[in-house]
């Protein structure tokens, strides 16, 4: 890895005899957000000794089926071949900061080619547009799908049966406690399937942040 001795910061890792820098896929991305008069913050993170890069960029809020969301940008890329580059749209939902929505993932074919970058971004416009569109259409058909407290629980225990232990029964049943004891601002979505998605998403966002 290459490591600024004064800080600490992994700035790059070579492969081979080339430093693979993540500062010019952020430039060209954050030159191509200011093209479209996009104002944003931003958060950027790398992860190991600089495999992997991951950049979070907000940029306003919006309103969809009467709740307000704000909309993200997660940039991402890897150096060791683990993550193509690409970025994802995601909602957040803002009541209770709990529910997060990703609607639309762009990657390239190829990694770390020269003209990458701007192949990536090209329709950068045409994917928020999109997302956007496709996020109101996936938390309409959530409100709309009606659900049972037994048909919760069997989502939740299929979701632990798919995932092959990457989430415990533990979990599924802690997911299902709060879809029994929902929180004021989601008594209101009545039982339906994008409760069910909020009560979940409520039990990661309190093991973040109060080690519930």
């Amino acid at each position: 890895a290459v490591i600024r001795t004064d800080t600490g910061m992994v700035i790059g890792q070579y492969k081979g005899q080339k430093m693979l820098p993540y500062r010019e896929l952020v430039e060209k991305f954050e030159t191509q957000l200011t093209s479209l008069n996009l104002a944003f913050t931003r958060s950027l993170m790398v992860t190991g000794n600089g495999e992997r890069f991951f950049g979070t960029y907000r940029f306003g809020q919006v309103s969809i089926a009467g709740e307000n969301f704000e909309r993200k940008l997660r940039l991402f890329s890897s150096h060791d071949g683990s993550l193509e580059r690409g970025y994802g749209i995601e909602m957040e939902r803002l009541a209770c900061l709990n529910g997060m929505i990703i609607s639309e993932i762009v990657t390239t074919s190829g990694r770390h080619r020269q003209n990458d970058t701007l192949e990536l971004f090209a329709s950068l416009q045409n994917a928020i547009e999109r997302g956007l569109i496709d996020a109101q259409t996936f938390i309409d058909a959530m409100g709309n799908t009606a659900i049972n407290n037994e048909l919760a629980r069997n989502i939740l225990s299929n979701i632990v049966a798919m995932s092959k232990g990457s989430i415990s029964p533990k979990v599924g049943l802690l997911a299902h406690y709060n879809w029994l004891n929902p929180s004021p601002d989601e008594t209101m979505l009545g039982n339906s399937l994008y409760r069910l998605y909020n009560a979940s998403t409520r039990l990661m966002r309190d093991v973040e942040n109060i080690g519930k």
